[in-house]
């Protein structure tokens, strides 16, 4: 069950120029070098193709696959295996009724493989997505952006996760969550970036790094961090806002604590086993958002929350290199007010609106496209 949360980011204008030859037909010119496919199982919205899995069976590497916001999950109670280097766009994991009518693209669960290639997952919601590790191939290069999922799961094979370039960013995540993580080091280099997340547990490594995050925990239990280990935490801001929430740092070993910043939490900066804790961590300072609701524990009081930091909150500047800590710092600001520019038609200007029967009608499309990172 989604509790849904929005995110979305800065996006880019295309402009592309139609000539049409004659009434009856045209010419466009080329904007993506890759081919694109189209899914959509919402009556509204024309596609290539109505079934998800067909479209991922013709993608190539380095094709792209947008999928269109839908009543319904786009995988049924089955899972969507990803094991191709494709690029999959969604319509957005939360939307407003003026948008797409309410509607979302969602999924029922995504399984992750490695892959040679670029895999790069935005802008959807899934139950649950599992990162499913190997021990004789890596992820070279995987981002998953834009995402609500009520639940991330990276999975060890027997004890082996190898990845190369890892990251989850911009992203809403009620937990993430470690299995058979026992021995994992530095073959796992993973990045949690510039999300809004309920509680990381039961894993860790020395290239684990969990950076300019906000936790809430009571997303999702009441612990940020459960048995975490060997991982640098550093820019982030954990907001307990209730007296039986915490940072967790009794259960983490071998953490180093950088930069970070507590706010009614019932512990501090302190404990856990052989955690380095630097002195420049605030404990129990408020971060002075713009504008949170309380008790922002559900999509849409995250999604009508702005988390700005307002003139004078200590967590401006103070983040390591100089960086804001929060959400709004680091190589990833996110701001879950705006929205992610799903690829769409935004104006048609006809240039030439009279014109003879062997004339060139001339027109303009405007069109969104989204960010690429």
């Amino acid at each position: 069950m989604f509790h849904y949360i929005n995110k979305l980011t800065k996006f880019s204008c295309l402009y592309a120029t139609f000539l049409v030859f004659t009434v009856s037909t045209f010419t466009t010119n080329h904007i993506f070098a890759q081919t694109v496919h189209t899914v959509s199982i919402n009556p509204k919205i024309p596609a290539q193709y109505e079934d998800f899995q067909e479209a991922l069976d013709a993608a190539q590497a380095g094709d792209m696959i947008y999928v269109h916001p839908a009543k319904d999950n786009y995988d049924g109670e089955d899972s969507v295996i990803i094991n191709k280097a494709v690029t999959i766009i969604g319509g957005g994991f939360y939307n407003d009724k003026n948008t797409y009518a309410g509607e979302i693209t969602k999924f029922n669960r995504i399984r992750v493989l490695p892959n040679a290639g670029k895999i790069k997952i935005a802008n959807l919601a899934a139950s649950r997505i599992i990162i499913e590790g190997s021990n004789s191939n890596t992820f070279n290069d995987v981002d998953l952006e834009f995402i609500y999922a009520d639940r991330i799961d990276f999975l060890a094979d027997n004890g082996s996760f190898l990845s190369s370039e890892l990251h989850i960013i911009n992203s809403i995540l009620p937990l993430v969550f470690f299995e058979n993580w026992e021995q994992i080091g530095e073959t796992a280099r993973i990045n949690i970036e510039n999300n809004i997340l309920g509680q990381i547990a039961n894993g860790g490594g020395v290239n684990l790094l969990i950076r300019n995050n906000i936790f809430n925990p009571s997303i999702f239990g009441k612990l940020a961090l459960a048995n975490v280990y060997n991982a640098t935490i550093a820019n982030n801001i954990f907001y307990g806002d209730d007296s039986e929430n915490s940072i967790g740092i009794s259960t983490t070993d071998f953490c180093i604590y950088e930069r970070n910043l507590s706010f009614e939490t019932n512990d501090n900066f302190v404990g856990g086993t052989d955690n380095v804790i630097g002195a420049n961590n605030f404990n129990n300072r408020n971060p002075s958002f713009t504008a949170v609701l309380s008790n922002w524990n559900t999509l849409e009081r995250i999604v009508q929350s702005n988390f700005n930091l307002v003139n004078g909150s200590p967590a401006i500047g103070s983040g390591t290199e100089g960086t804001d800590i929060g959400i709004s710092g680091g190589a990833f600001p996110f701001n879950p007010q705006i929205r992610y520019g799903f690829p769409h038609v935004k104006s048609i200007n006809v240039n030439n609106p009279v014109l003879g029967v062997s004339d060139t009608l001339r027109f303009t499309i405007e069109g969104v496209f989204p960010s690429q990172n």
